[in-house]
Parts: structure tokens; sequence; C-alpha cells
């Protein structure tokens, strides 16, 4: 029976040979491990960010798109697939500017409100 190696399976098949100085008894369990170890990575660090206090946004003028994405409650991805939202782009960085950040907020706080009270207004029309 012949057993295909990925790459990352050889890699931490040499990776345990030289820590242990023995190869795994299975081929897949290379690739196992390493998938337990980028889960305990990636777990470490939404960890990392839990534990950490929000900005404080008054003394801010703008702010990244992971400290956008605490503050709104989200994650960073969804932040960044967020076209509407308003940005500032500085070199290679990305910035959220805070007053412009309140007003988009503001503004979809009203058009939600006025779009429940459509509804609402529509269903006691039926009656």
């Amino acid at each position: 029976m012949r057993f295909f190696l990925s790459p990352l399976s050889i890699f931490y098949q040499s990776l345990h040979v030289q820590c242990l100085g023995v190869a795994p008894k299975c081929p897949q369990s290379a690739d196992q491990r390493g998938l337990k170890l980028v889960r305990a990575s990636r777990q470490a660090q939404r960890d990392k960010y839990a534990r950490e206090e929000l900005p404080d946004l008054r003394s801010r003028l703008a702010l990244t798109a992971l400290e956008v994405a605490r503050a709104l409650g989200v994650s960073e991805r969804h932040v960044r697939s967020m076209p509407e939202l308003p940005r500032v782009h500085v070199g290679n960085r990305v910035l959220f500017p805070v007053d412009a950040l309140r007003a988009w907020l503001n503004r979809r706080v009203e058009e939600e409100c006025r779009a429940t009270d459509r509804v609402v207004r529509e269903l006691l029309e039926d009656r």
C-alpha cells in the first residue's frame, strides 16, 4: 500500500526525526499533528486579542482593521470585505478614520430605523 506524502507531511516527518530521532509510525500522523499545531496557534492568537483592551477612541484619529473589528464585534476579514466602510490608504496600511466610522454607524442606524418603521406601517395598514 502506498501513501501520498504531502509537502507538509514530509516537513513534519523530518521535523519529528530531527527532534526525537525516530520516524513517526504513520505518514498521515505528521499532517494531523501539523493541523493540531496550526489550530492551537490560531486559538492562542484569538485568546490574545480577546484579552487586549479596546483602543481609546477619543484619542485616536484612525484605527486599523483589527481595531475596527474588535470595536464593532466582528472579524477582521468581515471589516476588510465591507467596501462601504470609510477608509484611507496610507502607504501599505489601510486606516479607518474614527469620526467617519461614527458617522457611517449613525447613518446605518437611521436607515434601519426608517426601514423598520416602514415595515410596521405597512403591516398596520394591511389590517
